[in-house]
This record gives C-alpha cells, structure tokens and sequence, in this order.
C-alpha cells in the first residue's frame, strides 16, 4: 500500500505501520526497522500471497473481483502492493490506477478512499495524513496487506493508546518544533502530543544503535542503526496523538517525517530530538 511514515517500515512504515499511519508517504520515515517490542525483526518484503484460511476465504482463493469488477490473481495486487511499500517516492497515478484495478473485493473500499484522497490532495501529497479516512484505510490496507501479501504487520494497537500505568510526557507540535521535556531514566512512557500547528504531524520514536549517525540512519530511512520504532497516529491540526514504549537505556529520538511540497519532511524543517536515557 502508499506508505506513510508509522512507516517500522523504514525509519515506517514503521510497520503504517500507518502511517503510518502507515500512515501514506512513509519511504522517509522511521519505521520498518525492528518489531515494536525489540524482541524480533520481521520481514517485509514477498510478493507470494500467504497462506492464511482468513485471506482465503476473503479473496475466494487465488482470484477474485477486483476493486472495478474486473477478476484478478491476487498475487498480482500483492505485487503492486510491495511495489508502493518500498519504493523512495511517492505513488504515481499510473500505479495508485493500477492498485485500485487490483484490489480484491475485501479491500476495494479502503483502496478506492486512499486512491481519492492522493486524488483530492493533488500536488500537496502531505494532506492525505490529515483525512482521518485516509488514515484508516491506511491501518486497514496495512493489516490485510500482511496477512495477504506477507508484508509488515501492524504495530501493536497498545502504541497509541495512553497507559495510566506508564509515566505521561506532554508534547506539543508547531509547525516545525517538538515542545518537550524528554525523559532521561528507564521506564514506561506515554508521549501524549497535541497538534497546536496548522499542519499534520506525527511522532516516530526510535531507540538507536549506541554507534549510529543520525544523519546516516536517516539517510539509509531506518534501514541501519535502529534497534526499534514506535509510531503514533498521524495528526491534523488540533488533534492528540500518543506513542506508549519502554524506554530501555541508550540513545532515542523522537522524530516528525511528513514530507513538504517542496520534497523535504518535518525533520529537515526541525521536527527531531534526540535524547539519552541512562
């Protein structure tokens, strides 16, 4: 599916992971590094279908009606699917055409609401993060698309909920700033951010290697010198996002990657801190 940052998929795709969230331009982001837990790395990238009763049931077997009524091999939707996931720019219309034309029955209506809203936002791709629908179409694709396709699973729902047992960060995001506090001890955290700026946001907090360079974790998107990534949602303006993890000790940062009109992100424009735990 057009990724987001959210997405571990790269440094989400996290995982859209929405957003990243998925959440639906997420080649820059931090996800798609690590598993939300830190305990396994999962791999992202097949083009076979996987061999699940739930998948086979909702495609019919190997064919099924596409998202136009146009009958098709589900392995080809999930080629295209991997093909929008991984590559360094945005969907073009040819593709984001051809996904919709491909989509099986049970994703046809999530496909269609992304297709239009990349449609509506025209050359300010950046405002599909602010469609709430879009937005969940985004986590919908993203669940069927690992089961159906073998891509990257969505991260643990519990991310981007509060935990009232975990210590609250308040964060607040300007257009282009993070103002916060950023915790220096171990521990469980809820980093619970208001949009107070006129565009969408997003938080992707990442645990890094002790040796890694920022500049060259970003500039490989996640690929080298992440441990793990957690994502929240993406924020329109006035909005509350959160991002629930176990800060373990070693280096983190915290990080907006929406990209700009102009082809940058968040992060270029500001939108990063890095902090120690210890």
């Amino acid at each position: 599916m057009p990724t987001t940052p959210t997405t571990p998929r790269r440094l989400r795709q996290t995982t859209t992971r929405q957003v990243a969230v998925l959440v639906a331009t997420a080649a820059i982001a931090l996800s798609g590094c690590g598993d939300d837990d830190a305990d396994t790395d999962t791999a992202k990238t097949t083009t076979a279908p996987a061999e699940s009763p739930s998948v086979a049931d909702a495609v019919d077997g190997s064919t099924t009606s596409a998202g136009q009524g146009v009958d098709t091999d589900l392995t080809a939707y999930c080629e295209i699917a991997v093909e929008l996931t991984e590559q360094d720019s945005l969907p073009t219309a040819e593709q984001l055409a051809e996904y919709q034309s491909l989509a099986p029955e049970a994703v046809a209506e999530p496909v269609a609401t992304l297709v239009a809203a990349f449609e509506e936002a025209g050359d300010q791709p950046q405002q599909v993060f602010a469609d709430e629908e879009a937005v969940a179409a985004i986590e919908e694709l993203t669940a069927f698309e690992a089961e159906a396709c073998g891509l990257e699973p969505p991260q643990d729902p519990d991310v981007t909920e509060v935990d009232p047992t975990a210590t609250q960060v308040p964060v607040t995001a300007t257009d282009h700033a993070f103002d916060v506090d950023l915790p220096t001890t171990p521990g469980r955290y809820s980093f619970v951010m208001a949009n107070s700026g006129s565009e969408p946001h997003l938080m992707v907090l990442a645990h890094l290697e002790d040796d890694a360079v920022l500049d060259e974790v970003m500039a490989s998107e996640g690929g080298s010198g992440v441990i793990s990534s957690f994502e929240s949602t993406v924020m329109p303006p006035g909005a509350e996002g959160v991002v629930t993890a176990e800060l373990v000790p070693g280096r983190w940062v915290l990080i907006c990657p929406i990209p700009t009109e102009e082809g940058t992100t968040h992060v270029d424009l500001g939108m990063v801190r890095e902090f120690t735990v210890s």
